[in-house]
């Protein structure tokens, strides 16, 4: 313990490549003695994605930078379920420990029950972080009713929310959270470390480009994400079909999945040689398909809290064509100036959506990656991190 410093305890279910830079960031600050605790090792040991279909093992370090350590008979589960990982290991680190403030990342299963229960009998202040959304829910139902019930439970006990975005905070308004008890931590990628991907894989895209026969003034569409039914990369060639007489667009897929084989099979058939799918993609490697593309699209089907690939493909200065199913959309895609955004499930909304935008081009894609850089920059990593520092001094009446 160093005297003068605020003890903060962040607990993660594992190391999430999303989170591991803004705990870098957060023990680089002065008056913080920062400890991040995790329940398993799956992704720092390797683990087989059943949604990418794909082993993964992350190529981004997850462990650098600040101290960290598993809990004591941490799980080796590759899936998480309400009982795994297991909430006793991590009480016992809080009775010992005893932190000024607890650092929450989630609250949807008995690990983040017993935190909070724990952090309460040992007087640490909590603080949380989360991307929770109402818009999956129905307006009614018993399950709603008793989600409210334990929502409004464990927020009272909460000392300050670090809120990612406006679905958040719209939500904690929703149950009671007052606006004192809130800061601003955007939901971030590493933007540093996307931000030397950019700068290096840049160079290289006229290389790439013609290597997959696209033209200087051809426009690239890019989807990247994983091919099942929540991300509905179907979509994609049914509004294919209603442009290409238009505009002889290019589509490059970066993922894996369920859906790989109909992907491969519709982009055949509706593009031939313009379709280009570069299967599952590191984080390391991502750069190499943002690069090539000129116009970004998430066209998912069910309620996704965020979208992070958004960010990334926004920092390499694309505009997204996203439906409104996708979280982000109402922080990063909230005027034209940075994409469009059209009803989810909709291949005439997402057609005009793309017609829109692609009629623009060549002469509007610098002005869109200018404004997309702009836009995606106060959803930074300092930012993210900052916020997070504030809602912690906050929590201390500091």
């Amino acid at each position: 313990m160093v005297p003068g410093k605020i003890r903060v305890a962040v607990f993660n279910t594992h190391p999430i490549q999303y989170y591991a830079p803004i705990w870098r960031k957060l023990a680089g600050f002065s008056d913080l003695e920062l400890k991040v605790f995790y329940g398993s090792d799956f992704s720092i040991r390797g683990y087989r994605d059943r949604e990418f279909e794909t082993e993964v093992l992350w190529d981004v370090p997850l462990l650098d930078g600040y101290t960290s350590r598993y809990l004591d008979g941490f799980d080796k589960v590759d899936e998480f379920s309400f009982f795994k990982p297991r909430p006793g290991p991590a009480v016992k680190v809080l009775i010992a420990e005893r932190p000024d403030v607890v650092v929450m990342t989630a609250y949807h299963a008995a690990f983040w029950y017993g935190i909070a229960a724990a952090a309460a009998a040992v007087g640490s202040r909590v603080v949380m972080r989360h991307d929770a959304t109402d818009e999956a829910f129905g307006s009614r139902g018993i399950k709603r009713a008793i989600r409210g019930i334990i929502l409004r439970t464990l927020y009272r006990s909460v000392a300050r929310f670090a809120v990612v975005g406006q679905r958040a905070r719209r939500h904690l308004r929703t149950f009671g959270v007052d606006e004192s008890r809130m800061s601003c931590s955007p939901f971030c990628v590493d933007s540093d470390r996307v931000e030397t991907q950019r700068t290096s894989w840049l160079e290289k895209r006229s290389g790439f480009r013609e290597a997959l026969g696209i033209r200087e003034n051809d426009v690239a569409l890019l989807f990247c994400g994983k091919l099942i039914d929540k991300k509905d990369p179907l979509i994609l060639f049914e509004a294919l079909l209603r442009l290409r007489e238009k505009f002889p667009v290019h589509l490059v897929i970066a993922g894996s999945g369920s859906l790989g084989k109909q992907v491969e099979e519709a982009g055949r058939s509706v593009l031939g040689k313009r379709f280009h799918p570069l299967g599952f993609l590191n984080q390391g490697e991502l750069g190499s398909a943002y690069a090539v593309g000129d116009v970004f699209i998430l066209p998912s089907r069910n309620q996704e809290t965020w979208g992070l690939v958004v960010n990334e493909a926004m920092q390499f200065g694309l505009p997204a064509v996203i439906s409104d199913a996708v979280g982000c959309h109402e922080d990063l895609v909230a005027d034209e100036t940075t994409g469009r955004v059209f009803p989810a499930g909709d291949a005439d909304g997402l057609a005009a959506a793309l017609e829109s935008i692609m009629s623009e081009f060549p002469d509007a894609k610098a002005r869109y990656a200018e404004a997309c850089r702009a836009r995606v920059a106060r959803y930074s990593l300092d930012f993210a991190a900052s916020g997070l520092r504030e809602a912690i001094l906050g929590a201390c009446g500091r």
